[in-house]
């Protein structure tokens, strides 16, 4: 990924994490391509989105919108997932990954 690569990723980061209403961080190891496409299918429909980040990246993005206290989850392989829209849906999301770990 070359520096302007990173520069736009750093940026969506940082709008994702601006639109959350609450960001979930997981350790992803042992989830499968097609359970993580299942799973962002399912978060799709409840307005949320799962993302495998870089780390780095990420703590530079949270950095930039003022929530520091997010790098301190962002150890070792780290997906997250941003929570928006309908807090009703919310619970179907939070469900999903408890059945999914």
């Amino acid at each position: 990924m070359n520096r302007e690569e990173k520069s736009v990723t750093i940026q969506e980061i940082a709008a994702q994490i601006e639109g959350a209403e609450a960001i979930f961080a997981v350790d992803y190891r042992g989830i499968s391509v097609p359970q993580a496409a299942e799973l962002r299918g399912k978060l799709r429909e409840t307005d949320s989105s799962f993302r495998i980040v870089k780390n780095r990246l990420t703590k530079l993005a949270a950095t930039q919108v003022g929530e520091e206290r997010l790098a301190e989850l962002l150890v070792g392989p780290t997906a997250l997932t941003f929570v928006r829209g309908d807090n009703r849906r919310r619970g179907e999301s939070d469900h999903h990954l408890q059945q999914n770990p």
